[in-house]
């Protein structure tokens, strides 16, 4: 139940430090001069936090109780888990929104 805990709180920070790596790196590229460059950097960062970051936000709880079994295992309890992990994703979205860029 511990290491539960323990992983959760690191979950949470991870997430919310994911947004604002993403939103850092978008910053570095808005200063970048040529258009090109900037669209196709913005596009890539755009992908990996999408490919990454959500799912890792969404789906992350679940696996965690697969792999330490805390909660019984069933429909309702992974229900509950991908709540908690929506739930985090628009917290960290939340929380991240003054560290999003001015022309972005």
């Amino acid at each position: 139940m511990i290491y539960f805990l323990i992983f959760g709180v690191m979950y949470i920070a991870l997430c919310m430090l994911g947004f604002k790596l993403y939103f850092f790196l978008q910053q570095k590229n808005l200063n970048t001069r040529d258009k090109l460059k900037k669209g196709i950097v913005s596009y890539v960062l755009f992908i990996l936090f999408i490919c990454i970051e959500i799912p890792f936000t969404i789906f992350f709880p679940v696996w965690l109780n697969t792999k330490l079994n805390v909660i019984k295992e069933n429909s309702e309890s992974t229900m509950y888990l991908l709540i908690f992990g929506v739930v985090v994703l628009g917290l960290s979205i939340w929380h991240a929104r003054k560290d999003r860029p001015k022309g972005f």
